[in-house]
């Protein structure tokens, strides 16, 4: 009977992440084409036809469609899909870690959510929003007081009350200024050519969920993806035609633009960064910053370990 319970539990919190991310998929879209999020119908912007509830059943509508929309038949873009189902899998794998400290568990949600949304818009458009950065500092907040409580808690009924984050409140304080300070650095040195100010503004909200272990975790992790998969990437651009020099940077232009403005869910095609622009890496730091979330201190022991400390 309890073991129905959690799983019961579990689905719920797998349901509602999928509306999230439902809703995760409006600000990927829209933000970086200055349209507003919140009011509005939802609309097919090849046909411009409205979307009714049962086109926008998160996950479901886009399996049972084909991937097309319903009334044009143009092909919708699977990063709706991806994003929707990979926040409910980050939700549960948050729930199953956190679910005894609820407020800890609800501030991952928002730091997870938050970094989802970053990785996929600033792939496509190299812009990292305020308010993602603003909703990961309000949840280290969060995580902090909630370790605040559960340590008076413990000490009031006299015994030690485990908390599943080993990180004080002067570690998260010099984990917003460590990376995020460095990278401040390069941009000055490098007058806002090599890093931009969004990747600063990252890091420093995210060094008050994760500390400044986790944080140098997370600039090693980040720049060993950033510079395998850039080689990759680079590999299969010269092989499919030479790569272009001193291209826009911004690649939120390249997009058409909607027939109509909304708050609603619409259907992109996959949007990219055309080959030879320079690389984004914010998202190589949000998908770093995920796995520190979940495995920061078994990686950094399995690296003290490789040093022989």
């Amino acid at each position: 009977m309890e073991t129905l319970l959690w799983l019961y539990i579990y689905f719920v919190i797998f349901v509602v992440g999928l509306c999230v991310g439902s809703f995760m998929n409006v600000q990927i879209y829209r933000l970086p084409r200055g349209i507003g999020t919140v009011k509005g119908r939802s609309f097919c912007p090849d046909c411009g036809h409205t979307l009714h509830a049962r086109d926008l059943v998160p996950l479901f509508s886009y399996i049972f469609l084909g991937g097309r929309c319903r009334y044009c038949r143009a092909p919708i873009s699977p990063r709706y899909a991806a994003v929707e189902l990979l926040n409910a899998l980050l939700w549960v794998a948050y729930a199953y870690k956190f679910m005894l400290h609820p407020l800890t568990m609800v501030a991952h949600f928002v730091f997870g959510s938050s970094l989802l949304c970053i990785i996929f818009i600033d792939a496509a458009h190299m812009l990292i929003f305020d308010r993602f950065n603003v909703a990961i500092a309000l949840s280290g907040v969060m995580i902090a007081v909630d370790k605040f409580l559960c340590g008076n808690a413990g000490h009031h009924h006299h015994h030690h009350h485990l908390f599943p984050q080993d990180v004080t409140i002067v570690d998260r304080l010099i984990g917003a200024l460590c990376v995020s300070g460095l990278f401040l650095l390069i941009a000055i040195v490098s007058r806002g050519k090599w890093m931009g100010g969004g990747d600063i503004k990252l890091t420093a909200a995210a060094g008050l969920v994760l500390g400044w272990k986790n944080m140098l975790g997370v600039l090693f992790l980040a720049s060993l993806a950033g510079s395998v998969i850039s080689l990759v990437l680079l590999g299969i651009a010269k092989r499919r035609k030479p790569a272009r020099v001193g291209g826009d940077n911004d690649g939120a232009g390249d997009a058409a633009s909607p027939k109509e403005a909304g708050g609603g869910q619409e259907y992109a095609a996959d949007e990219e960064a055309p080959a030879g622009h320079a690389v984004p890496f914010g998202p190589y730091l949000a998908g770093a910053m995920i796995v520190m979330s979940f495995f920061g201190a078994e990686i950094i022991d399995f690296y003290l370990k490789l040093c022989g400390f």
